[in-house]
């Protein structure tokens, strides 16, 4: 059996590792590049380019789980851009609370669902 989520599931636990950094110290030029480039540009582009699209195709979660994970990304972008304009903590925190749900809602349903509705040579 192939494990599609294993290195989205790792990679969450680094982003919730910097979450709590971004908590503590705010949106510093560091925390913003690494939340642009990792945390959206790697692992949010990974979900759209291909997890989200077979989840899809197979007639699950358009609407409801895949959309919704969708307009959290697009949330997420514009509070990082919200942050890079005014270094907001506002913001911040808004975007800390935000990728913790995502990322609760993917561990537990997302990638639960995928891991069993999709055949081992989809998620190759």
């Amino acid at each position: 059996m192939v494990a599609l989520t294993e290195d989205l599931q790792e990679e969450h636990i680094i982003i919730l590792e910097n979450l709590e950094v971004l908590e503590v110290l705010g949106p510093s030029d560091m925390e913003l590049e690494f939340l642009a480039r990792y945390v959206d540009g790697c692992h949010h582009r990974k979900e759209e380019l291909a997890l989200f699209p077979a989840l899809v195709r197979r007639g699950l979660g358009e609407d409801a789980m895949v959309g919704e994970a969708l307009r959290q990304h697009e949330e997420a972008r514009r509070l990082i851009g919200e942050m890079e304009e005014g270094r907001s903590a506002s913001a911040a925190s808004r975007y800390v609370a935000l990728i913790k749900s995502h990322i609760e809602m993917e561990d537990s349903v997302t990638f639960a669902v995928a891991e069993y509705a999709l055949a081992d040579d989809e998620k190759e």
